[in-house]
């Protein structure tokens, strides 16, 4: 069975590194992206299962990309 795979975003790359590496203990294939703009692209071409994302973030915030991905 194929894992899961989560889009993780957050414009601080230490802050979704620590979470790629955590996820990835769980069988998760983590997509990462450093901005919201660049998520949106990814989630047309990645189709991930799940999302994991900073709420603050200059330009496009996490809300804005949540309701953008609805």
């Amino acid at each position: 069975m194929a894992p899961d795979k989560m889009l993780i975003v957050d414009d601080e790359s230490d802050a979704s590194e620590n979470c790629r590496r955590i996820l990835s203990r769980y069988r998760y294939e983590c997509v990462v992206k450093a901005d919201a703009n660049r998520a949106l692209a990814a989630i047309e071409r990645e189709r991930p299962k799940d999302l994991l994302t900073n709420l603050r973030m200059p330009g496009l915030d996490g809300i804005g990309l949540l309701k953008a991905t609805k």
